[in-house]
């Protein structure tokens, strides 16, 4: 079974250029170079010894296939699935089996995520185009999971806020400094089955606050390890904005934090999805330390682009 989930990503962005890159390089788009699709298999999983609906599967058969591809649409979207793919028995043909998602969206709500968009008095903020991107993903993975009869199957998401000061329990909470106020980088929502309810989570969010994404990569994985399965997928998609820091500009200790725990997290098999919307953001530069930083945190040395 294909499990298929709409990522909408912002474009359309004067001066600014939206990348995404894969944790095994097997997809990465830019709006200067529209990537119709990129597919590379993972490393794939041992096959049950349970076997499925209580028939034995055979040892000696090979474990599944999984295949990931990331498709752009006309309307500026773009379409993330998962496939896969194997044999139940000797001697029977090929079948599609169904793996579920846990996926954890990492949602920059920094202070640069208040501006427009674009410039125009119509245009849109960051954040309300963020919230629009994410409920279109919410609701295509809720009408998935509508399709499949057994719970323990479905995709699971949680959300997490990412800004300034790290904190351990789950809320939409904020700290003061002086005068202002600002987001905590924490789980917004533990993984749950009920997805569409997430929606007014997310339009609850507002922004403020600098881009710690450290302490995001932290909550991830935390809420990837609360109450885990083992039969599912671990995916993490991060969105973000604006450089690595704890207050402003690029934070070269943030950025390698950040970095090395994106790396524990793909070292124990979770998929990740960094999506980059700054000026110079280009999937097919490491020269610069934003571009390294974008690369370390999502994609490996086999990047495409």
């Amino acid at each position: 079974m294909a499990i298929v989930a709409a990522v909408a990503m912002l474009g359309g962005v004067a001066g600014v250029s939206a990348t995404a890159m894969a944790d095994d390089g097997n997809a990465s788009t830019t709006q200067s170079q529209t990537t119709d699709e990129k597919a590379a298999a993972s490393a794939p999983a041992p096959l049950s010894t349970e076997g499925t609906n209580g028939v034995p599967d055979d040892p000696t058969l090979s474990a599944p296939a999984r295949e990931k591809t990331v498709t752009a649409n006309e309307d500026g979207t773009y379409t993330v699935a998962l496939n896969v793919t194997g044999a139940k028995s000797a001697g029977t043909g090929e079948i599609v089996t169904n793996q579920p998602l846990d996926i954890v969206l990492v949602l920059d709500v920094s202070g640069s995520m208040a501006e427009k968009i674009a410039s125009g008095w119509n245009q849109p903020t960051k954040i309300d185009s963020l919230k629009t991107a994410v409920n279109k993903f919410i609701n295509a993975t809720a009408a998935e999971n509508a399709k499949i009869t057994d719970q323990s199957q479905r995709n699971r998401i949680a959300l997490v806020k990412f800004a300034g000061t790290e904190k351990t329990s789950v809320g939409n909470d904020f700290y003061r400094e002086g005068w202002s106020s600002y987001n905590y980088t924490q789980i917004v929502s533990n993984l749950t089955y009920d997805v569409s309810g997430l929606t007014s989570t997310v339009n609850g969010l507002s922004a403020s606050g600098a881009t710690s994404a450290d302490y995001a990569f932290n909550r991830a994985q935390a809420a990837l390890t609360y109450q885990p399965r083992a039969n599912a997928k671990k995916v993490v998609i991060f969105f973000t904005d604006g450089e690595p820091n704890h207050g402003s500009g690029f934070d070269p200790t943030v950025a390698a934090t950040a970095v090395n725990k994106a790396k524990s997290l793909k070292d124990a098999g979770t998929t990740i999805y960094s999506i980059g919307v700054v000026s110079g953001a280009n999937p097919g530069d490491t020269s610069s330390n934003l571009n390294k930083y974008m690369h370390g945190a999502g994609s490996s040395d086999r990047c495409n682009t």
